[in-house]
């Protein structure tokens, strides 16, 4: 099984310091956020990649299909299984060079009873180059955090009512 790749190249990313030895559906997902110079991503998907480079690293093809709610951006998706969660890939085209505009991630039971300023000091512990561009609204229920390199790629974090991690392009939010 080519996941077992994939997991591999995530631990060779992940910093030692998140104790993941084997990412599942148990590791939080704000632990599998990654930069990659100043590429950010998820669990080994990183925002640019071509829907080629993505099916190569997870050793299997996507189905693309048009997205008709189109959560903010990119016009097709795939839904994958990632590390026990069902994870949308948004496209810029359904072809093998589409790029990947947003990766949406839906969070742990344990991140659900989790702060989002909690949440994000966790990311940002780990990544710390990571730099809030917009701070938890009052309500504690969503923050952005961005690449400073490369800003137009940030990750929003949301919590209490809904639980999701959003890698994407700045342009995409709604």
């Amino acid at each position: 099984m080519r996941v077992g790749i994939l997991a591999a190249l995530v631990i060779s990313i992940l910093p030692v310091s998140t104790g993941a030895e084997t990412p599942d559906a148990n590791t939080w997902s704000v632990d599998l956020v990654q930069l990659n110079g100043d590429q950010l991503g998820w669990g080994g998907v990183f925002l640019g990649m071509t829907r080629g480079e993505v099916e190569s690293n997870l050793g299997q093809e996507l189905p693309v299909e048009l997205d008709r709610y189109v959560l903010s951006c990119g016009e097709y998706k795939s839904v994958v299984d990632l590390f026990g969660r069902k994870v949308q890939i948004q496209w810029s085209s359904p072809e093998s060079n589409g790029t990947v505009q947003s990766i949406w991630v839906p969070t742990t039971p344990a991140e659900h009873t989790t702060s989002v300023n909690d949440l994000v000091q966790r990311l940002t512990s780990r990544l710390t180059n990571l730099s809030q561009t917009h701070p938890a609204d009052p309500e504690d229920v969503a923050a952005v955090l961005g690449v400073p390199k490369n800003p137009r790629h940030q990750v929003m974090v949301k919590s209490i009512r809904e639980h999701f991690l959003y890698v994407t392009l700045e342009a995409c939010f709604g």
